[in-house]
């Protein structure tokens, strides 16, 4: 069995499983520990994207708004960019790639055509 996979024992209030993955608590203990040095801006965005998601009604009952755009699927999308992207070469050819392929779908329409 892999790292990765293996499960740990946890004891958390508010937490009504025994268990989780040596992955997730190697990602929480991480993302908690920054957060601490974080602005209140990122947090709240970290805390936003989780009220977003089914499981996270717990921050939204403290208050935190949840997207109304992003469930399962747009989280995921922006998890794969975000754990591909290496450097600004990434994010030049993500943008580079985006923009090309709506020019070639969508011409000179805007993404934002709300109106």
């Amino acid at each position: 069995m892999s790292k990765q996979r293996e499960m740990v024992e946890v004891n958390l209030p508010g937490y009504d499983r025994e268990f989780t993955t040596y992955e997730m608590k190697q990602v929480a203990g991480n993302l908690y520990t920054w957060m601490q040095s974080e602005t209140k801006e990122f947090n709240q965005l970290v805390f936003r994207l989780l009220a977003s998601l089914q499981g996270g009604e717990e921050i939204e009952g403290m208050g935190y708004e949840p997207f109304d755009y992003i469930s399962w699927k747009e989280a995921e999308l922006l998890g794969d960019m975000l754990h591909t992207i290496q450097n600004k070469d990434d994010v030049q050819y993500l943008c580079a790639y985006i923009v090309a392929q709506d020019e070639k779908q969508r011409g000179d329409e805007p993404w934002d055509d709300d109106e």
